[in-house]
């Protein structure tokens, strides 16, 4: 390599040139490049989680609204406490009578219940860093499901669904599989790891 540098000059000088970037600590090399593009990265996550925080908040505010107070979808205070324990009785329900009910209804009572926990699904695995995101999502899911029709049992401002936490799981899951597609996306685009 010496006498490359001492018959080349320039060669030496380009060589130089590449360890610009190099410092030398604890006997370790770093790209200093590297480093910098790592405290990017991260730097990003932390907004991207920061944001997603602040969107959680929001978005429970908004279902709680939903869920205990909106008298548009019937949150009025109930003279008894009504609850399902039967699996799909009443999904089985609004499938034999939906043209009775109308789209709206159906869409309200079966999609409603999907879509609405499907911001949770997508939220949950951004701003928990855990490598079972999959299994905390699905389960925070339910558990939040869980508290809602239970608050809504005790209140007698709504009904103890089993239906309803089967659907708000599968709106979880769903959310999930949304988040999962995007950061596959983000990964193949960008080449960084998971959010």
């Amino acid at each position: 390599m010496r006498a490359i540098r001492g018959s080349y000059p320039f060669i030496g000088q380009f060589l130089r040139k590449l360890q610009i970037g190099r410092t030398h600590k604890g006997g370790a090399h770093f790209d200093s490049m590297e480093v910098s593009e790592t405290d990017l990265n991260i730097r990003l996550k932390s907004k991207i989680r920061m944001a997603a925080v602040v969107l959680m908040v929001l978005y429970i505010a908004a279902l709680a609204y939903v869920c205990f107070f909106s008298e548009r979808y019937g949150r009025t205070v109930s003279d008894t406490y009504h609850y399902n324990l039967q699996p799909f009785r009443e999904i089985s329900r609004f499938f034999t009578y939906r043209e009775v009910i109308g789209f709206r209804g159906f869409a309200i009572n079966l999609l409603g219940n999907i879509v609405v926990f499907m911001p949770w699904g997508f939220m949950v695995p951004v701003i928990r860093k855990s490598v079972h995101k999959f299994l905390y999502t699905v389960v925070s899911t339910f558990l939040l499901s869980l508290c809602i029709e239970t608050i809504q049992l005790l209140t007698r401002v709504g009904s103890f669904d089993v239906d309803d936490l089967i659907l708000n799981t599968l709106g979880g899951i769903a959310g999930f599989i949304v988040y999962y597609i995007v950061n596959t996306i983000r990964r193949h685009i960008f080449g960084k790891a998971n959010l």
